[in-house]
């Protein structure tokens, strides 16, 4: 695997976005752990304490002034490069063609980590709370 420079990662990073899949925000569980890890990047999407998503709001990672706990929801994107930027941790995903089907393999640093992952956001979500809890 060849290694890829900061503007060869953004690019890299530019190329999903556009295939909406580093677009997704993180689910509720990855957001109560990047607060918890410092992440305090702008986010324009957020989650209630419930757990429920609030959309197009701005960056929270606080209290507001009615006092909900609330956590940012940034996009997969933004933590993957807040991880390369804060920590220097890079994670990628690639597809692999397996028995009539595409399974989905995450690498953290170019360590293969783990496969068999149904979608790419699933195998993201994964390598990102493995790194947060593991790496960080």
């Amino acid at each position: 695997m060849e290694i890829l420079h900061l503007g060869q990662q953004k690019n890299y990073l530019n190329n999903l976005k556009r295939n909406n899949i580093m677009n997704k925000e993180v689910n509720f569980n990855l957001a109560k752990l990047l607060k918890e890890k410092g992440y305090a990047n702008y986010s324009s999407s957020l989650y209630l304490e419930s757990g429920k998503f609030r959309e197009n709001i701005g960056n929270y990672n606080g209290v507001d002034d009615i006092h909900y706990i609330s956590y940012s929801a940034p996009t997969i994107a933004d933590v993957i490069m807040w991880l390369y930027e804060t920590h220097n941790i890079w994670i990628e995903v690639s597809r692999e063609y397996d028995k009539d089907k595409y399974l989905y393999q995450y690498f953290i640093d170019k360590n293969s980590q783990e496969f068999g992952f149904k979608t790419p956001i699933k195998a993201y979500e994964v390598a990102i709370e493995y790194t947060l809890n593991n790496l960080i």
